[in-house]
């Protein structure tokens, strides 16, 4: 499982010389199956905060036992729900005829991952913010205490 990422430099320079929200590629992957779709283009740190939220939402004291990670545009969300004696998450995208399972230290890896990545490609094309950053610090603190 992963979160799948393809950031095209000159969009997000125009972007940034606009100061404009960064959109990229970013999707949902497991077994080769993609969702939304492996051409997804959506506002990326927004959503992976979003994801982030909802992740820790579904962990904290176990206070609900259902979450969703959703996207910008479109009915695109993936229902999450989790099983707390088996440390297991089940990922059911909207949609589709197919279930995902993974552990708790999986999904969160698959999430610290994606940031990482993002953050780097970013840094690369010099378009990394201070704001960016400080999204993605918070994202990590928080997935962090379930390490």
């Amino acid at each position: 499982m992963r979160i799948y990422t393809k950031i095209d430099r000159n969009l997000v320079i125009q972007q940034y010389e606009r100061q404009l929200p960064l959109v990229f590629i970013i999707a949902w992957e497991h077994e080769r199956k993609f969702y939304p779709s492996q051409t997804w283009t959506d506002f990326g740190l927004v959503v992976i905060g979003w994801w982030v939220q909802a992740l820790d939402r579904l962990l904290d004291n176990n206070l609900e036992k259902k979450t969703s990670f959703s996207f910008m545009d479109g009915p695109y969300e993936i229902i999450a729900s989790y099983y707390e004696q088996s440390q297991l998450i089940e990922l059911m995208p909207q949609g589709k005829e197919y279930i995902w399972v993974t552990s708790v230290r999986e999904l969160i890896n698959v999430l610290l991952s994606a940031m990482e990545e993002i953050k780097m490609k970013l840094l690369e094309f010099g378009v990394y913010t201070e704001n960016d950053d400080l999204v993605l610090q918070k994202g990590r603190q928080v997935l962090s205490k379930y390490l």
